[in-house]
């Protein structure tokens, strides 16, 4: 039942029932949530963000697919240790990451693994450089079946169960 209800609210999505913003939201969160292993704390933390806001759960769950298949190839998993690595153990940030991963709420969150740190970052910048283009690629979208509805709309016919209103 679960996952008729998935399907179903993504296909509200492609339909516009969601703004833009919630679909790009959506998708930026799950490009972040992809790219962190599952059973981290950060992915658990993402997880219940993803179901606490309002944005779009289906698109989050695309990219968090697309995000884990590209994470589990080499490429994905070597690129996250990598800018874990780069992140965690840089001189100047050690004192800053020790005082932060100490803290009661964040030492949960398991960032002071390379892979996690990693994931997070590189989920974070595709995060936000899809953002813009998700939203305004969707809000064309939503603006050009608006007006096809109000082309049809505008003839003689009645209107079928199924139309645009």
């Amino acid at each position: 039942m679960f996952l008729l209800k998935m399907i179903r609210k993504f296909f509200k999505g492609l339909s516009g029932a969601e703004s833009p913003t919630q679909i790009a939201l959506g998708f930026g969160l799950g490009l972040v949530w992809g790219m962190v292993p599952a059973g981290s704390g950060l992915g658990i933390t993402l997880l219940a963000l993803l179901l606490l806001f309002k944005v779009s759960f289906p698109f989050a769950v695309v990219a968090g697919t697309l995000a884990k298949l590209v994470r589990l190839s080499a490429f994905g998993d070597a690129t996250a240790g990598l800018v874990g690595f780069t992140l965690l153990e840089q001189l100047p940030l050690q004192a800053f990451w020790t005082w932060l991963l100490t803290l009661p709420v964040l030492g949960f969150l398991g960032l002071e693994r390379w892979h996690v740190m990693g994931g997070a970052a590189v989920g974070a910048a595709a995060g936000a450089a899809s953002f813009f283009p998700v939203r305004f690629l969707w809000a064309s979208t939503a603006k050009s079946s608006s007006r096809a509805c109000r082309v049809r709309s505008s003839s003689r016919r009645a209107p079928t169960r199924g139309s645009c209103g």
